[in-house]
């Protein structure tokens, strides 16, 4: 697996912190999708979604994404 420092991102600072931060999002939703049995199964039957969230302390907006 290539890290983002390792492609054209690491020459243009604003967009790799853009994407390190939406990568570490992923990394701390993914694995609480699968924690348990009980979310697992809310998810499948869509009555439970977990997403990422990114807070901008600048503008005060909330940006999620899956």
């Amino acid at each position: 697996m290539v890290g983002l420092l390792d492609t054209a991102l690491n020459h243009t600072p604003d967009l790799l912190l853009y994407h390190v931060i939406r990568a570490n999002i992923r990394a701390l939703v993914n694995p609480l999708r699968h924690s348990s049995n009980i979310l697992e199964q809310l998810i499948q039957t869509d009555n439970l979604m977990i997403v990422g969230a990114e807070y901008s302390l600048e503008t005060g907006l909330v940006d999620f994404f899956c």
